[in-house]
């Protein structure tokens, strides 16, 4: 509707962003009403500075500088981690030993804790925008040059430190002795083999969710400091069903869920209680998350990212195209 405004002043936004009047039509020698040639010139808002949704990655995506910088930059997503890491991991053992002392059968159980990891993943990506909760997805933010090293640190060690008092806190509530993290298998097959398979099904989770995460996030900064930071923009959905799939895959062949946060908080613990065997087999819940999260990175910047991030450049394309 905007191309027939009339030859009276209308509140249209300038080129700056500002709101004022000026004429809304331009040259009209014609004065037909809506009849009027092709060849007739219109003025139109410029959409380009229309007002955007307000959210936490519009806040922040604004260069900022001194204080505004530290809070947006640093402050801001350190503590949103830690929340959403210490809930998700807290929430998490408190459903599981809530339905094992009502003994619902597994099938149940499993279904009901990937679908509360998926809940929480979902919530916290759409409320805070730029928290990862797994440190998987941390490491495939650093090498995909989403995220500086200095956040990927700060947010790794929001992680740990989360991860660790929630822990804590559900001994403490529960008055249960923390148990480590086992894998399922049945007697009547081999260990190894058990040990094999859930391996590749972390592995194979992990890839989901963060090739999810990787093709929703986006850069809030490219600047050349310690701040750059990536955001999730697009529809949580995709990586809803991947955060479900990867913890019923995970669950399926260990006690573990899609996060190996929680077996290294249970280990040490463990450890503190007296089992000085409990970091024995913990490299095995951390080799199938780390090697699909870093072959997820690699994947992305090889066929999905569009920009200069992309590993193999074909000629002098520009930034914009998808393909060579």
């Amino acid at each position: 509707m905007s191309r027939f405004l009339d030859e009276q002043s209308e509140y249209l936004m300038d080129r700056n962003g500002a709101y004022g009047t000026y004429p809304g039509r331009v040259a009209d020698n014609n004065p037909r009403g809506i009849l009027r040639k092709a060849s007739d010139h219109y003025a139109r808002p410029w959409t380009s500075n229309l007002p955007q949704t307000h959210s936490f990655a519009s806040e922040i995506s604004e260069p900022s500088t001194g204080c505004g910088l530290f809070l947006d930059g640093f402050l801001r997503p350190a503590i949103s981690e830690f929340i959403s890491v210490f809930t998700a991991v807290f929430l998490f053992l408190h459903v599981n030993t809530e339905l094992n002392q009502r003994h619902i059968a597994t099938v149940h159980r499993i279904s009901i804790l990937a679908l509360v990891d998926a809940i929480s993943t979902l919530t916290f990506m759409s409320a805070f925008k730029t928290v990862h909760l797994n440190p998987c997805i941390t490491v495939a933010q650093l090498f995909s040059l989403s995220t500086s090293w200095f956040i990927c640190g700060v947010l790794f060690l929001c992680q740990l430190a989360a991860s660790t008092l929630a822990v804590a806190a559900h001994h403490v509530l529960s008055k249960s002795h923390p148990k480590v993290i086992a894998y399922n298998h049945d007697v009547t097959n081999d260990s190894t083999l058990a040990i094999y398979n859930m391996i590749v099904v972390q592995m194979i989770g992990t890839l989901f969710v963060v090739v999810c995460h990787l093709l929703s996030s986006v850069t809030l900064s490219r600047r050349s400091g310690s701040f750059r930071l990536g955001a999730f923009k697009e529809n949580p959905l995709c990586l809803f069903c991947a955060v479900g799939l990867s913890s019923m895959l995970n669950l399926l062949h260990s006690t573990m869920d899609w996060n190996p946060l929680v077996a290294l908080a249970l280990s040490f613990f463990s450890f503190l209680s007296g089992d000085g065997e409990a970091f024995t087999s913990l490299y095995l819940f951390w080799l199938g998350p780390i090697i699909g999260g870093l072959l997820a990175c690699f994947l992305f910047r090889m066929l999905f990212t569009n920009d200069e991030r992309r590993m193999f450049k074909c000629g002098e394309s520009s930034p914009n195209e998808a393909m060579c």
